[in-house]
């Protein structure tokens, strides 16, 4: 008896698989632009939410870099007790995150490096005409005005380097593309929307006798309106499957520019779980409007 409740349900999955693909196949070209827009949708929220993650890796990473550095006077050479004590004050601050000590000699082998090929250059640089630097990063960006202003106040430094301004370019870049995405999502979300629900709109129509007639024997409405449900999800299934894939190839072919790119950024390669989680957020996605859009076409035709 349990076998034949089985081969009984198996039958009834096949059967069912059969008629999806079956409905799907009598309307070649709705479908055929219902499950491309949907693709093309999570494509695009797909790239722009790569962007936003690796924009905000990239932050994160210039926040934590030194972001102030205070010069030496080239005549001074601060000694092991004066460079301690600037720690000290600036670690009780509690705004201070890292604090890096470059010597004169140190200086002089940071020079050396990119120009070790060329030996006028090298000749020409001696320690005595380089500067100690102290290099601060904050815990906030917030602070590096405060750890600046500390910079200044130390006598035999001369000169700071603030860039907060470049961090505040790149904060503000970031956001407005990160705001133009949200509507370009926004846009593109509509779109599909409203395409299943013209789609799914037509087709009741087009079946609106058959509709009438399963209704006069009695069927259920969920029996008449689960096929809709069923060529909604295989909208949204195959339009996401469609979109992972084009963002997968998109990102392969753009991993050498990026490596060079954003060369000393550890962003790459990137994890596999992130193309995980991106199928299964785009899956969730593409599920959702395409099954929203139908419950919308259906409950619109009721109301007729």
């Amino acid at each position: 008896m349990e076998n034949m409740n089985s081969k009984s349900e198996e039958k009834q999955t096949g059967s069912s698989t059969i008629g999806l693909l079956e409905r799907v196949r009598r309307t070649p070209y709705q479908s055929f632009v219902a499950t491309l827009t949907v693709a093309l949708t999570l494509f695009v929220i797909g790239a722009i939410g790569a962007f936003s993650l690796g924009s905000v890796i990239v932050l994160n990473f210039f926040e934590t870099r030194p972001q102030v550095v205070g010069f030496y006077k080239p005549e001074i050479v601060p000694t092991t007790a004066q460079i301690d004590g600037l720690k000290s004050r600036l670690m009780q601050t509690g705004k201070v995150l890292n604090i890096q000590y470059i010597s004169k000699e140190q200086a002089l082998d940071i020079y050396k490096a990119p120009f070790k090929d060329d030996q006028i250059l090298l000749e020409l640089a001696t320690a005595k005409m380089l500067p100690a630097t102290i290099k601060v990063s904050a815990v906030d960006p917030r602070y590096l005005a405060d750890v600046s202003e500390l910079l200044k106040s130390e006598q035999g430094i001369y000169l700071v380097d603030f860039q907060k301004d470049i961090v505040n370019a790149l904060t503000r870049w970031t956001d407005a593309i990160r705001q133009v995405g949200i509507g370009v999502i926004a846009v593109c979300g509509l779109i599909a929307f409203v395409m299943i629900f013209v789609v799914v709109s037509f087709k009741l129509v087009f079946k609106k006798d058959e509709v009438e007639i399963i209704n006069l024997i009695g069927g259920g409405r969920w029996y008449i309106y689960k096929p809709f449900f069923q060529e909604a999800v295989f909208y949204g299934f195959i339009g996401a499957i469609i979109g992972w894939l084009a963002d997968v190839l998109v990102l392969l072919y753009a991993t050498p520019f990026l490596v060079w790119f954003l060369s000393g950024i550890p962003i790459l390669p990137i994890p596999w779980f992130f193309y995980v989680g991106l199928f299964t957020a785009q899956v969730f996605i593409g599920l959702g409007i395409c099954t929203v859009a139908t419950w919308v076409a259906i409950r619109r035709y009721l109301a007729r």
